[in-house]
Parts: C-alpha cells; sequence; structure tokens
C-alpha cells in the first residue's frame, strides 16, 4: 500500500506530523486497506485537536471504511465524547447530521403486563391466532423504533400492536422508560 502520512499521523495521536504531511500535500481523506481516513483514526483515538485540524482541513465527516462506521460512530463506541462532539457539530454545520433517535433501528424486551396498563392496549392476533398462543403478562414482547409491538425481536414480524398515536409515544417514553440507548446516539 502506498505511503499514508496522515493515516500514520493520525494512527500515532501527532497533530503536528499530521499538519506537516497536509502541507506537503498529502489527501486529508486519503483511506488506509479498511478504508479508513485518518479522521476516523482520530476519532476512535479521542484525538480532539487532531479531529480539529482535520475538519478545519476539509476532511469529509461522512466517509466510512468497510465497517460502514462514520467517525462520529466511531467516537461514540470508543466513549471519546469531546470528540463525539465536535463532530456532531461539523456534521451539522455540514448538513449532514442525522438524529440517530429517528435514524437507528432499535427494540427493547418488555413484560407483557407492562403494556396492557396502557389504557389503548389490544392485542392483534392476525398472526397469532392459535388459542395456545395467548400471551401471559410475564411473556417478554419487544416495543421497537417505530412503536410496534411484535413476539419477534424482528420488527415487522408477529405483530401484536401497532398504536402510532401520540398517546401511545408518550407511554412508551414517560411510563416505561423507551428511548435509543446512549450507546447509540
Amino acid at each position: 500500500m502506498a505511503e499514508q502520512p496522515v493515516i500514520e499521523a493520525a494512527k500515532a495521536g501527532d497533530a503536528a506530523a499530521a499538519e506537516r504531511a497536509l502541507s506537503d500535500g498529502a489527501g486529508v481523506d486519503e483511506r488506509d486497506e479498511r478504508g479508513w481516513t485518518a479522521l476516523c483514526w482520530a476519532a476512535g483515538g479521542g484525538e480532539a485537536a487532531l479531529v480539529r485540524l482535520l475538519i478545519d482541513r476539509g476532511a469529509d465527516v461522512t466517509l466510512t471504511g468497510t465497517d460502514s462506521r462514520t467517525p462520529l460512530m466511531i467516537a461514540k463506541a470508543a466513549g471519546r465524547t469531546e470528540v463525539a462532539e465536535l463532530l456532531t457539530a461539523a456534521e451539522q454545520g455540514r448538513g449532514v447530521w442525522q438524529d440517530p433517535g429517528e435514524t437507528r433501528k432499535h427494540c427493547k424486551g418488555y413484560r407483557v403486563g407492562d403494556l396492557r396498563q396502557y389504557d389503548g392496549w389490544s392485542e392483534s392476533r392476525v398472526q397469532a391466532a392459535a388459542e395456545e398462543d395467548a400471551l401471559a403478562d410475564e411473556d417478554v414482547i419487544y416495543l421497537h423504533h417505530d412503536l410496534t409491538v411484535t413476539r419477534s425481536i424482528w420488527p415487522g414480524e408477529q405483530v401484536i400492536f401497532t398504536g402510532g398515536t401520540p398517546e401511545w409515544r408518550s407511554y412508551c417514553e414517560r411510563t416505561l422508560g423507551f428511548a435509543l440507548p446512549a450507546d447509540l446516539l
């Protein structure tokens, strides 16, 4: 593989070396064998000064490697809060930021009895018509990001409830505490 001075500087956490390489004409978005850019490496390493430098030099905050993760996703996965804040601001400034609460699919298991407490609850028997498939209060079912409830962990499979009302959303968020897990934000 060709020489990649900006990536090597980022791996080493060396902002001064990255600055020299960029001043000498190296590409800010050069990629390694995984498709990662220097910004990906700096994000994962928590190198705030290096992230600022790369962003200021025009690094593309949307580029992903073969793992399909942006630098922001990498920073969050590595628990690099300061860097995640920088990258969020950069994505917002470039008009490419997407609210993970709206774009990340997720679900959480709940006991049927907890969901039956909602005044508007009703159980669909479309996909589970057999009497032996009746749900007990202690059974676990899944509330999905789109606020549907299924017997399966997979969205849209074995749907039990589709209450898409503001009242249902409020019950899910306030009473159940349903939200995108912090480690996915």
